[in-house]
């Protein structure tokens, strides 16, 4: 029996504890646990100390999952590392550890860097359609969508929405060519003859435009007090031009039964 050493007799208090854990706990890990309370105890090692020798006594494997929560724990519990680090980290081992998808883990890091980077509110949705549209959450129509609401008012903004809606078939071909060649400052206009019945005049001229085509005929000496009238000038001409090479009647603006500006901004003539 240890108690019954006279070398016990004359120990310390901290040394007969000491011996008593030697003697009467079971198995290494038991025994580092009981020393390191010991040792704290006694004031021989600091809380921080302490800690973190009963961590690796509890987990000896450092590689485990556990282990490296806990130290993290520790880690920003004792300042070993700021709010920032750790919360990086943590989602960085989540996704190692299979406790977080990768989706959320770029989602995660989005947060984060909002949260301690200075990330901007744009710079945010910008990497979030990038990280939803990666992962399959949004469609491509959606996501082009969006990142094009994210721009700036501008005309390019204005011509890439047309494109956008052209590619994905919301408006005709016809309307976008207008709309981009309006961007590219360009001259546009659109003449459909439409034959109503096997008559000479049995026919109507639909005609659109945009706003270069009517400073093209104005600069061609076609004048009117509005768009309308100056087109009106301009496809008795080319009704004129149409007559003589299909050898038909003569067309004479003034005979024009019908002038219907639709809502697409179409005016048809017959």
């Amino acid at each position: 029996m240890y108690w019954l050493s006279p070398a016990y007799w004359f120990a310390s208090e901290y040394q007969k504890e000491k011996t008593k854990i030697l003697y009467s706990s079971k198995g290494d890990t038991s025994i580092g646990l009981a020393l390191n309370e010991l040792d704290y105890n006694h004031n021989l090692k600091s809380r921080k100390q302490y800690e973190y020798d009963r961590l690796e006594l509890i987990y000896p494997d450092f590689s485990s999952k556990d282990y490296i929560f806990d130290k993290l724990t520790l880690d920003r519990k004792f300042d070993v590392i700021n709010q920032a680090e750790y919360d990086f980290e943590i989602a960085k081992r989540m996704l190692e550890f299979g406790e977080m998808s990768k989706y959320d883990y770029e989602m995660q890091l989005i947060h984060l860097d909002k949260t301690y980077n200075g990330l901007s509110e744009h710079e945010e949705a910008t990497r979030t359609l990038e990280v939803q549209f990666e992962y399959g959450i949004i469609r491509e129509e959606e996501y082009e969508a969006e990142k094009i609401e994210l721009m700036e008012d501008s005309e390019e903004k204005k011509f890439l929405t047309y494109e956008h809606l052209f590619k994905f078939g919301h408006i005709s071909e016809k309307e976008f060519l207008k709309h981009k060649a309006s961007y590219n400052k360009e001259q546009w206009v659109d003449v459909e003859i439409v034959r109503h019945g096997d008559g000479i005049n049995d026919f109507s001229i639909e005609v659109d435009w945009n706003d270069e085509f009517i400073a093209f005929l104005r600069d061609n000496d076609y004048n009117g007090e509005t768009d309308e009238e100056i087109i009106e000038f301009w496809v008795g001409d080319l009704g004129r031009t149409i007559s003589e090479e299909q050898e038909i009647a003569p067309f004479n603006p003034a005979t024009i039964i019908k002038k219907h500006t639709g809502e697409d901004g179409i005016t048809s003539y017959t």
